[in-house]
């Protein structure tokens, strides 16, 4: 999980930012050249919610499913996203 301060970071930039991330662990693992997307997801703690699928061995793996926690659920956790 990667906490960006305060509300300076346009939800956009920070989904970019965790696609980028996620997109670069998938080539890593699966090379560069696998076939992967991603899919919009829905989940309660999540919005956006994505799954990413790559492609490897000739069969499509959802690798992950994740998204951009909800204020609420950090706040449940004891942590106070708005510093």
């Amino acid at each position: 999980m990667r906490l960006f301060p305060g509300d300076t970071t346009p939800g956009g930039m920070a989904l970019d930012h965790f696609r980028l991330v996620l997109l670069s662990v998938a080539r890593a693992r699966f090379g560069p050249t696998a076939r992967q997307r991603w899919v919009v997801g829905v989940c309660p703690c999540t919005a956006p919610s994505l799954e990413l699928d790559v492609w490897s061995g000739g069969e499509c793996l959802e690798l992950l499913g994740a998204g951009l926690l909800h204020l609420t659920v950090l706040e449940a956790g004891g942590v106070d996203a708005r510093d």
